[in-house]
């Protein structure tokens, strides 16, 4: 205990003055405010973005034939996901095609996708969400949840959409600087993975800090309007990082019955 209280006095010497300056008022988003309780993956990547967020090469289409277009921009194999606020979880609704590798793959997955979407989630669809598949990599959960005593706290964990299982995940009030950041990635247990095992290189991990940082101070300006945010999964590459999906969910009315915290705080 005294070893833990050494550290966090360290720690508030080296970054008092960043926590006790003043936050600058929230960034204007016509997105943020206009968006409803549930913000899909596009849009919220949108607003991450005003934040130096990074984005995959990815693109917002409307029909099968901008999916095409889209894809030979972006370039062979793509993911092909729908935006919807009613689709929280687009696996489970079979609105998520992955590594499509054609022209004619691409337009049977698009309407293939088209026919499975419930009635909800169609009627007040966004779109077709055209993404470059991410090369392989080493992969994390990046996010924010609302602890009622403490705030907006930023979440880092091990393992993408297998966080729940592996359970090796670390949280922190917002917002941290990316120091911080880096002292809390290599907190985890299984942080030795980016360092690289049986072979593999290591990964980047200031990319990640960077990124933890950024939606760290985004929550803080935000933290009247910010309930969640997961970036799930996360891949860090050699060099750079992808955002392979995300979720923003506001204070307000209730979320529809699909949508549940990726850890429970």
């Amino acid at each position: 205990s005294l070893a833990d209280y050494s550290a966090f006095q360290r720690r508030w010497k080296r970054d008092r003055q960043f926590m006790r300056a003043p936050l600058r008022p929230p960034a204007p988003s016509s997105r943020l405010a206009a968006a409803g309780r549930m913000i899909c993956e596009a849009d919220a990547k949108e607003i991450l973005a005003e934040y130096g967020v990074p984005r995959t090469a990815e693109r917002l289409v409307q029909s099968a034939d901008e999916a095409v277009a889209a894809a030979a921009e972006i370039g062979y194999p793509v993911a092909l996901k729908a935006q919807s606020p009613e689709l929280p979880h687009k696996t489970e609704a079979g609105a998520l095609v992955l590594s499509l590798a054609s022209e004619a793959a691409l337009r049977k997955a698009y309407e293939g996708v088209m026919q499975r979407l419930p009635r909800p989630a169609r009627e007040c669809l966004r779109g077709m969400l055209v993404q470059r598949m991410a090369p392989s990599g080493v992969e994390v959960i990046v996010g924010v949840n609302r602890d009622p005593q403490f705030g907006p706290m930023i979440m880092i964990g091990l393992g993408g959409i297998l966080v729940e299982l592996m359970k090796d995940f670390v949280l922190a009030p917002v917002p941290v600087i990316q120091e911080r950041a880096r002292e809390l990635i290599r907190s985890l247990r299984g942080a030795r993975v980016f360092d690289g095992l049986r072979g593999r290189p290591a990964v980047d991990v200031e990319a990640l800090a960077a990124l933890v940082a950024q939606l760290s101070r985004f929550a803080a300006e935000h933290s009247e309007v910010i309930e969640e945010i997961d970036l799930n999964p996360v891949i860090l590459h050699e060099h750079g990082l992808s955002i392979v999906d995300a979720l923003m969910v506001k204070t307000g009315e209730s979320v529809p019955s699909g949508a549940t915290r990726a850890v429970a705080v």
